[in-house]
Order: structure tokens, then C-alpha cells, then sequence
């Protein structure tokens, strides 16, 4: 006769883990979307949210310019997320260079230029609700961890404010890469436990973990060749260069992904992270991302 089964089986053994990227490293990634942008946009923050919990998932945009015949370029506008379409806007003051903005609990944030000011308007409708201060003497990017907030401005110092009281620091991050610390960051974004900057004029991506560290960099360098400056307003700046800024994550995307755009492109890019390539030359990373 056979031999009795046993009560159970052994168990399957586990799938190994993946091991973590050696870092540091690149950031590899394919181009998942190419959607029109509206060139007309010196876009200074890029957010994708929903503005309620029974809301739709809109991208929300901060473009800002100020200078002297160029016109009050500043506001901020809500987006359908596949089309690009305007479904609502703000115009700042004339004097308002806007910049970076996050939406968090029903609110939308946007930072000023050479300003301390933060508002605070209703993500749904984007009408203004309040004006904050905050501790910097200019705002540049915004982002959030979903209970503070996290402010660049151009430094290498980043800092968290509370919501409910933004004139008071909460915390300041330091940020590094290999000992030598990472300034101009600009456009952040908070996605798992890591903050995404860019650098501003450089066509890179910095990703930063909890301490500060860099551990991976972002090489955006051939989206840059994929937009048609012919298509753009006339240079703001003598040395202007369409930089990259916009970075925002599409949320439940499973594997990472991106949109990234820049100022006065006609295109917004969809990415999809596919994986990681150790550095192996420090240097160069260093003279390709930091300023």
C-alpha cells in the first residue's frame, strides 16, 4: 500500500528578496507618455492629487514670471491629468513671482519668490483662503510628507514646517552626496520616504534619503532634447536654457513614475523608474548634476 500522506505539505520557500541598489547609483527609466504642454508656462511647481477624497486625480501647476514686459505671468491652475485641459485657475499679484505648490488635506499650498509668503488656497476650487508666513527668505520648491510641509529654497537646507503653524521650523535637513553638499534645490516631491529635487539648471534629479544623503540621481538629459524651444515665448533671461523643472509622481503607479516637465516646454513627460546602475565615477556625477 502506499504510504500515508502527510497532515501537510512543507512549505514553499519564499521568493528571495530583492537586495537593495548599491549606492550610490543612476536611475533608470523608460518613457512611459509624451503629452503637449503648454509652452507658455514658466512652470515653477507640478503636483498630481485629488483635491478631495471623492475628487478626481487633477495635476496642479504653479507658473510664475514677474519681469518687465512679459506681463503677470504668475498663477496656478488645476489640469485634467490625460488631456492637459484648464479646468480652474488663480491669477497672483502683479508683483507675485508664484512658485512651488503641494496639496495636502484638502488645500493647496503655493510658496512666492523672494518672499516669505505662503498661500493657502482651497484645492477644489483654488480660491485663496489665507496668507502664511514661513521661515525662509524665499520660497523655491514645496512638497509634503503628508503631515508637514518641506520647503527648498536654492540652498542645500531643506526644512519641514507644520501646516498649522508655518513660521516656525520643525526640523532642517541637510543634504549630501558623498560629502560635499548639494545646493540650487529646487522642485521637490515626497515619494516613499525619499524626497525628489531638482537641481536647479541642471537636467538632473536628486533622490535624498531620510539623512540627507543623495543616493540616486535622475538623468533627464535626453527629455530635454525632446521639446521644441521654437514653440516657446521669447527668453525671459540672456543666459535662459529651458531648464527642467516640474517633477510630481502619479500615485498607485506600482513601480515609480513621474511627470516631468521644465520652463516654457511643450512637452510633459510620463516616467517609469525600471531599475538602478551603481556610480561608479563619483566625479563625474558631480560635474553632470551639481552646480
Amino acid at each position: 500500500s502506499s504510504p500515508p500522506l502527510p497532515l501537510s505539505s512543507p512549505p514553499s520557500p519564499l521568493p528571495s528578496p530583492t537586495p537593495p541598489p548599491q549606492v550610490p547609483y543612476m536611475i533608470e527609466y523608460d518613457i512611459v507618455r509624451t503629452q503637449d504642454w503648454d509652452p507658455s508656462l514658466f512652470t515653477q511647481g507640478l503636483e498630481i492629487a485629488k483635491a478631495c477624497a471623492d475628487c478626481q486625480t487633477r495635476l496642479f501647476t504653479s507658473s510664475g514670471l514677474t519681469l518687465t514686459g512679459y506681463g503677470a505671468a504668475s498663477y496656478i491652475a488645476t489640469k485634467d491629468l490625460d488631456s492637459g485641459a484648464t479646468i480652474a485657475s488663480t491669477q497672483l499679484g502683479d508683483s507675485e513671482f508664484g512658485e512651488g505648490v503641494t496639496v495636502l488635506d484638502g488645500k493647496l499650498y503655493q510658496l512666492i519668490f523672494q518672499s516669505n509668503v505662503l498661500k493657502v488656497y482651497d484645492a477644489q476650487s483654488l480660491r485663496l483662503l489665507e496668507t502664511r508666513n514661513h521661515p525662509l527668505s524665499s520660497g523655491w520648491g514645496l512638497t509634503d510628507d503628508g503631515s508637514d510641509l518641506i520647503l527648498s529654497d536654492g540652498s542645500s537646507t531643506l526644512i519641514y514646517v507644520n501646516p498649522s503653524n508655518p513660521s516656525s521650523t520643525v526640523k532642517e535637513l541637510r543634504v549630501t552626496f558623498q560629502g560635499t553638499e548639494v545646493s540650487q534645490l529646487n522642485e521637490l516631491e515626497y515619494i516613499d520616504g525619499f524626497l525628489y529635487a531638482n537641481i536647479w539648471k541642471k537636467n538632473c534629479i536628486a533622490k535624498i534619503d531620510a539623512t540627507g544623503e543623495v543616493v540616486g540621481w535622475l538623468d533627464a538629459s535626453q527629455l530635454r532634447t525632446m521639446i521644441d524651444e521654437s514653440v516657446s515665448p521669447a527668453k525671459p533671461y540672456e543666459a535662459f536654457d529651458y531648464p527642467l523643472n516640474g517633477v510630481a509622481v502619479f500615485p498607485g503607479a506600482g513601480r515609480t513614475e513621474l511627470a516631468i516637465t521644465g520652463k516654457y516646454w511643450n512637452k510633459l513627460f510620463r516616467i517609469r523608474e525600471t531599475g538602478t546602475t551603481a556610480i561608479g565615477d563619483v566625479q563625474a556625477v558631480r560635474d553632470t548634476c551639481m552646480v
